[in-house]
């Protein structure tokens, strides 16, 4: 796909195709039954000192939206604050095919922020897709498919793991 065609595949987006991208790429279960950590789970001690070892410039780059800002409210779609895992539910079950009922009423610690208190290091791809469409920037509600991301970086070069 070149940046010409980018987000022009006509695949339709409803809530559908939405629902069945949600169960053919849900990780829930895949670390077992008890798992609280989610895909951060492939963040091993070994990728983090790989990811260490890329480092050229010692430059640290946020994702994060300072308190206050304008658009930074908590339910707003970009909005900067961890959710945790427990709170992503489908079909009526939260996080790892729990049972919501079954969670305390007064203070969830399973799948919890908690779980990642100490930080999340490794290695961070930026794709500028707007550059690659040769585009100052995207509008809002631009459609971005996965063989959009997959197509921007298979140009630059870069490996997604």
């Amino acid at each position: 796909m070149s940046g010409a065609e980018f987000a022009e595949s006509g695949e339709r987006l409803d809530a559908r195709t939405i629902r069945e991208w949600g169960r053919r790429y849900s990780n829930w279960r895949r670390f077992g039954r008890d798992d609280e950590l989610g895909t951060l789970n492939f963040i091993t001690r070994e990728r983090v000192l790989a990811a260490a070892s890329l480092v050229r410039s010692g430059l640290v780059v946020s994702c994060a939206l300072p308190f206050g800002a304008a658009d930074g409210d908590a339910d707003a779609p970009g909005g900067a604050r961890w959710e945790p895992l427990v709170q992503t539910a489908r079909d009526g079950r939260v996080y790892n095919d729990r049972d919501p009922a079954e969670l305390p009423a007064a203070g969830v610690r399973a799948a919890s922020v908690d779980r990642f208190a100490d930080g999340v290091v490794g290695r961070g791809v930026l794709l500028d897709l707007a550059h690659f469409v040769g585009r100052p920037w995207l509008d809002d509600g631009t459609r971005i498919l996965p063989a959009d991301l997959d197509a921007c970086a298979e140009t630059l070069g870069v490996t997604i793991d």
